[in-house]
C-alpha cells in the first residue's frame, strides 16, 4: 500500500498513518479552487458556509422535482444520512425546502446522486416503476436535456 517518510523516524506504513490520523480526529478536507472547504467528511453534521454556497450554485433552489422555492428557503439534506455514515460534502448533500425535507424523511422517497446531481425516486405507491426524477425548474438549459439518470 506504500509508506510515508516521517522526519526523525524513517518510513511508516500509510495504513498506520491513516489509523493514527483517524484516532486523533484528523480528517482529510477537500478544498475548492479558492481555498473553500467542500468536504468535511464525518467531522461535523452541520453544513459549513462554503459547502452551502456550493449547493446554492449547483441546486439553485429546492432540488425536489417540480419545486420552485429559492435557495434562501432551503435546508441542506444528507443523501446518505450522517447518522448512517454519510459525509458532510457537496457530493452527499442537496438543498430541500422545509416541506420537501420533511416529506423525504416521512415517506419512502429515495435520493441518489447521479453525475453530481440529486435524483429522487418516488415510493412505489406514487410510481410502481419508481422512475428517478429531478428538478429542472432552476436550470432551464437542462429542462430539455436528458430526463433520466
Amino acid at each position: 500500500m506504500g509508506s510515508a517518510l516521517l522526519q526523525h523516524s524513517g518510513p511508516v506504513p500509510v495504513k498506520w498513518i491513516r489509523k493514527t490520523a483517524c484516532d486523533a480526529g484528523i480528517i482529510p478536507v477537500l478544498m475548492g479552487a479558492r481555498g473553500e472547504i467542500l468536504d468535511v467528511g464525518r467531522s461535523q453534521r452541520t453544513v459549513p458556509r462554503a459547502i452551502r454556497r456550493a449547493l446554492h450554485a449547483r441546486d439553485k433552489g429546492c432540488a425536489f422535482p417540480g419545486c420552485t422555492r429559492p435557495t434562501r428557503w432551503t435546508e441542506a439534506h444528507h443523501v446518505i444520512p450522517w447518522l448512517f455514515g454519510g459525509e458532510t460534502s457537496v457530493a452527499n448533500c442537496c438543498l430541500l425546502c422545509s416541506f420537501h425535507h420533511h416529506l423525504i424523511h416521512r415517506q419512502e422517497w429515495e435520493v441518489t446522486m447521479t453525475g453530481g446531481v440529486p435524483w429522487f425516486i418516488p415510493p412505489a405507491t406514487l410510481d410502481c416503476q419508481r422512475r428517478p426524477r429531478r428538478n429542472y425548474y432552476h436550470d432551464a438549459p437542462l429542462r430539455w436535456g436528458k430526463m433520466e439518470p
